[in-house]
């Protein structure tokens, strides 16, 4: 199962299924490209690109997706203070 693209409101848009069957998820979203044909093949390398990344969560664990910049907002967002 995988993420498809479509055209809605002149944006390239994505849905779909992906994951096990024992963690599925159901993602939607738009890639905010317009709907040219140069920015299909756009759309289609950023859908690739996110499940690329759910994957690697899955296989690898969240640690292996995390960046410093998501890392820096959790740590703030849990109350600690930067020194």
């Amino acid at each position: 199962m995988s993420l498809s693209i479509f055209r809605r409101d002149g944006f390239w848009h994505y849905r779909g299924t992906i994951g096990p069957p024992e963690r599925r998820a159901r993602l939607r979203g738009t890639t905010r490209l317009s709907d040219t044909k140069k920015n299909k093949a756009a759309a289609q390398r950023f859908v690739a690109e996110i499940e690329v990344k759910y994957w690697k969560g899955f296989l690898d664990g969240p640690a292996a997706i995390l960046t410093f910049e998501v890392a820096a907002q959790k740590y703030l967002a849990a109350g600690m203070s930067p020194r």
